[in-house]
C-alpha cells in the first residue's frame, strides 16, 4: 500500500497486479476515491510503492459556496457533480427568491468558487415609507419589480386622502419612492370663519382636490349670513376667501333711550346688511310717538331715533281758574308737540271759554282761556242815599257781560235803573 493526499483527501492505493522493481502501474483516481478524478501512477522501488499523483478532487452536489448579494447571504451547491476546472451557470432565483440574474459556480481543486451577477429584485412583501404633508404612507409593489425597474401607482391606493401618482423604483432590492402625491381636502376638514357676531367652522360638501376651490352660499352656513365665500384646498389645508356679511335677524335687539324711557326694538323681518327699516315709535312703546329708522350694519343694529315721549290718557295737568283748582287729562294719547283745544265748561259748569292742552316730551301743559261766570248767588252791595242795597243776577251771567235792572226791584222807594256787570265771577254795579 501507498498513502498519499489529494487536497483534503487521504488516499491509500495498492497495485492491481504484482509490480516488478523499477516498473509502474497507472490507475484511475476514482478507483481509490469516488470524489477524485484523473490518474495516478504506482512505481515499485526496491519493494516500496511510490505514488506519482495527478489526482484532483471534483465538486460534489453536497459541496457549498456562500456569497453575498446586497444584504442577503446566499448558499449554492452544484446541480450535478462537477469536474475540477468545470463551471456551471445557475439562475439566481433558484437559490433565493427575490434574486434575479445568473451566477456561475466553478470547481477549483474540489472547492466551489462563485462568480455572481445576481441582483436583488423587490418582492410584493417589500415596503417603502414616505411622507406627504402630514400623512405617513407605506407602499408595496403590486407585482415583483426587477432591479432597475419601476412601477407606478395611484396615491389614493395607499391613502384615500391623497391624489396623484407615485413611482416605486427597485434599486438592489430596496424600494425608492418618487412621489407626486398631494393631499386632498376631505369633508371632515375645517376652516374657521369669523363674521361678527358669528364664529363658525366651515367644511367642504365633498372631497376637494388639491388646488381646487368651491363657492358656497353663506346662508347655508348660518341663517344670519348672506353673500358667498370661496373655499380653497392647498395641500390638504382649507382656506377661506370670504365675502360673507351678517344680516340682522328678528331675534336681534337694539336698545335705545328716549328721555326717561329705556326701550328695545327688533326688526319686523330679517334685514339684509346695509338695509334700513322704518318703525313707528308707538309700536316700540305706547309712551312714545314719532318714528325711528333701524339700520343693519354687518350684523349689528343701529337706531336712528326721532322718537319723543307722548302724553298718555293717564297723564294729567292741574291749573287754577279763579278759586277753582282744576285737573285735566288727554282723551287719548297725544303725540309730542301736539295740542288740543277743549271747552272749559266740562271741567266745571261755572266756567266758560276754552283752554289748550299741549304735549311736550311727555309733559302736559295747559294754556287757559277759561273764565268764571257769575251765578245768581253772586252779590253786589252799594249805597243809594241812606239805603244799603244788594243786587244779584236774575240768571247766570257770562264773564264781561252786563245787564240793566230797575232800582225799584231792589227797594220800592227807589226809582231809576242800574247796570250789573260780571267780571271773572264777581258782579259789580
Amino acid at each position: 500500500q501507498a498513502t498519499f493526499t489529494v487536497g483534503f483527501y487521504t488516499v491509500t492505493a495498492s497495485p492491481a497486479f504484482r509490480i516488478s522493481h523499477g516498473s509502474s502501474e497507472q490507475q484511475e483516481c476514482a478507483a481509490v476515491n469516488a470524489d477524485l478524478e484523473g490518474k495516478f501512477t504506482l512505481r515499485c522501488e526496491s519493494g516500496s510503492l511510490v505514488v506519482d499523483s495527478a489526482c484532483v478532487p471534483s465538486c460534489l452536489t453536497s459541496a457549498q459556496a456562500t456569497f453575498t448579494v446586497g444584504s442577503s447571504t446566499v448558499t449554492a451547491s452544484p446541480a450535478f457533480r462537477m469536474s475540477d476546472g468545470s463551471s456551471e451557470q445557475r439562475e439566481c432565483a433558484a437559490v433565493k427568491a427575490g434574486l434575479e440574474g445568473n451566477f456561475t459556480v466553478r470547481c477549483q481543486s474540489g472547492s466551489l468558487v462563485v462568480d455572481s451577477a445576481c441582483v436583488p429584485s423587490c418582492l410584493t412583501s417589500a415596503q417603502a415609507t414616505f411622507t406627504v404633508g402630514f400623512y405617513t404612507v407605506t407602499a408595496s409593489p403590486a407585482f415583483r419589480i426587477s432591479h432597475g425597474s419601476s412601477e407606478q401607482q395611484e396615491c389614493a391606493a395607499v391613502n384615500a386622502d391623497l391624489e396623484g401618482k407615485f413611482t416605486l423604483r427597485c434599486e438592489s432590492g430596496s424600494l425608492v419612492v418618487d412621489s407626486a402625491c398631494v393631499p386632498s381636502c376631505l369633508t371632515s376638514a375645517q376652516a374657521p370663519l369669523v363674521v361678527n357676531p358669528y364664529t363658525l367652522a366651515v367644511s367642504p360638501n365633498s372631497t376637494m382636490l388639491n388646488g381646487s376651490s368651491n363657492q358656497m352660499q353663506c346662508a347655508t352656513l348660518h341663517a344670519g349670513l348672506e353673500g358667498t365665500l370661496k373655499l380653497r384646498c392647498d395641500w390638504g389645508n382649507l382656506s377661506i376667501e370670504s365675502a360673507c356679511v351678517a344680516s340682522c335677524l328678528t331675534s336681534f335687539q337694539a336698545p335705545f333711550s328716549v328721555g326717561p324711557y329705556n326701550v328695545v326694538t327688533s326688526p319686523a323681518s330679517r334685514m339684509a346688511n346695509g338695509s334700513s327699516e322704518q318703525q313707528q315709535c308707538s309700536a316700540v312703546s305706547a309712551s312714545l310717538s314719532g318714528s325711528l329708522a333701524l339700520h343693519c350694519e354687518s350684523g349689528s343694529l343701529r337706531v336712528e331715533s326721532a322718537c319723543a315721549a307722548a302724553c298718555l290718557s293717564s297723564h294729567s295737568a292741574s291749573f287754577m281758574v279763579g278759586s277753582y283748582n282744576l285737573s285735566v287729562s288727554p282723551a287719548s294719547t297725544m303725540a309730542n308737540g301736539s295740542s288740543v283745544q277743549r271747552q272749559c265748561a266740562p271741567l266745571n259748569p261755572n266756567l266758560e271759554g276754552n283752554f289748550t292742552l299741549s304735549c311736550t316730551w311727555g309733559s302736559l301743559k295747559v294754556y287757559s282761556g277759561c273764565t268764571t261766570s257769575c251765578l245768581t248767588s253772586a252779590q253786589a252791595r252799594f249805597m243809594v242815599g241812606a239805603y244799603n242795597v244788594v243786587a244779584s243776577p236774575d240768571s247766570l251771567m257770562a264773564h264781561a257781560s252786563s245787564v240793566q235792572k230797575q232800582c225799584s226791584a231792589l227797594n220800592s222807594t227807589l226809582e231809576g235803573s242800574f247796570t250789573l256787570r260780571c267780571q271773572a265771577g264777581s258782579v259789580t254795579v
